[in-house]
């Protein structure tokens, strides 16, 4: 008899005993990374005592919100989630004097929006928020199927994210050079709507939700407490199989700092994302990828050195990248094929086991069995929406489960975020003495 690989069971179980594995590479990784790591000496203490703890548990604390706010509960464990969520290029503004403003509030149908921790520069807007019923009871806002959205009325967004813990949500977004400038010689107020959106109940097995809206935040930005960037024209170049990468800009904001490039790659070929990037400054500090939030060929690195004498010279340290081809990138299943079915994506075997769609659950399943991470990694979408989820299954399987979407005979399905890998190591030496004014 056919094994049934999506009973529903044994998917709650999967669920509920993750057990997340550490690669020893990672675990040397972190080691290496973290004996040059440019930090403080009081926490440097901290880091170095907490690391094995760290490797241990960082995926599952981040993982979720419900995990990282059940690890809150636990004596010792919930400094270490705190610190975990702690953004360094902010703290370190912060200690060196740059402004944060707040808390401004909202009332609206009894519940109180707290706006508060607010730091903003050219590069970025981050902010905590948190919101309260009948100024009693905090609201969960990742929990229960809510959410929350910040909509911008006076400055465009490129792009934002909102990691959430405790009662707490923290957001973030990008805004890109000189947005801010303009808007402070503007009318010098930023404005943004906050929309709470509750689920309630389900009406023929659809979500209702009900929204509520803390219009027009308005937050005035004066000139003594937003500090300008500091911009590199670099023009400088590294060689790959592929083609070439143009490192064009470095830009010290004060919260972070960032590195600009274009890529011109053989045709059919393109530019992911780097494996591994860094900053070194001529006293051989280094400064670590931030992955939070960034945008399109822009890389973000922390904490800043704005607040310190800005070297000579920097160095661009790159250890790999990952690469694309359009060859390959899509491909269709249908319900009536038979599987295991193998494609091929730059010579990697991709084995799709199986695909089920749940009628009462207006979703789609897709098993799949992945090639070696350190090879090549991806994801799945259909017709542009990005899988809802996916859940690990042994012997480097993962099933991908795709909501509200309708049930047809085939389905096209494409790769994203791939990135075949491509060792690089590369120490490229920047001299900072072309300043942009």
């Amino acid at each position: 008899m056919k094994e049934d690989i999506f009973n529903e069971e044994d998917f709650k179980m999967e669920i509920s005993n993750i057990n997340i594995q550490v690669p020893e590479e990672f675990n040397n990784r972190v080691e290496n990374r973290i004996n040059t790591l440019k930090t403080r000496n009081r926490i440097k203490k901290l880091i170095i005592a907490s690391i094995t703890f760290i490797i241990l548990i960082i995926s599952s604390l981040k993982l979720s919100p419900e995990v990282a706010s059940y690890a809150l509960e636990i004596p010792g464990l919930d400094m270490l989630v705190k610190f975990l969520n702690k953004d360094i290029g902010i703290n370190n503004a912060v200690e060196n004097g740059y402004k944060k403003l707040g808390p401004f509030e909202k009332i609206e149908n009894y519940y109180k929006f707290i706006v508060d921790n607010m730091v903003i520069d050219e590069d970025r807007i981050a902010f905590d928020l948190i919101i309260y019923y009948k100024n009693q009871q905090a609201i969960k806002m990742m929990a229960d199927g809510n959410y929350v959205q910040v909509r911008f009325n006076n400055i465009e967004i490129i792009s934002s994210a909102n990691p959430y813990k405790e009662n707490v949500m923290h957001f973030e977004a990008c805004i890109g050079n000189n947005k801010l400038k303009e808007l402070i010689e503007s009318d010098g107020f930023l404005s943004f709507d906050i929309i709470l959106c509750k689920e309630n109940n389900y009406i023929d097995n659809k979500v209702n939700r009900n929204k509520i809206v803390a219009r027009d935040f308005n937050i005035k930005l004066n000139k003594e407490d937003i500090k300008f960037s500091k911009i590199y024209k670099c023009n400088k170049s590294i060689e790959t199989p592929y083609g070439v990468i143009n490192i064009k800009q470095f830009t010290v904001y004060p919260t972070r700092m960032s590195i600009d490039i274009e890529c011109d790659f053989q045709d059919g070929y393109f530019f992911s994302f780097f494996e591994d990037i860094y900053i070194e400054d001529s006293e051989m500090n280094k400064y670590i990828q931030e992955g939070t939030i960034s945008y399109y060929n822009s890389y973000k690195f922390m904490p800043s050195m704005y607040f310190e004498r800005i070297p000579n010279y920097i160095y661009v340290c790159i250890n790999g990248i990952r690469i694309g081809a359009d060859e390959g990138l899509e491909f269709i299943v249908s319900q009536k094929e038979e599987y295991p079915k193998t494609i091929y994506y730059m010579g990697q075997q991709i084995v799709i086991e199986e695909i089920e769609y749940r009628e009462e659950q207006d979703t789609l399943f897709v098993v799949i069995k992945k090639p070696n991470e350190n090879m090549l990694k991806f994801s799945l979408s259909i017709d542009k929406q990005s899988s809802i989820g996916y859940s690990e299954l042994e012997n480097n399987r993962m099933r991908y489960f795709f909501s509200n979407i309708d049930n047809r005979e085939q389905y096209s399905i494409k790769l994203v975020n791939v990135g075949y890998y491509v060792p690089l190591d590369t120490r490229l030496k920047i001299e900072l003495d072309n300043m942009k004014d």
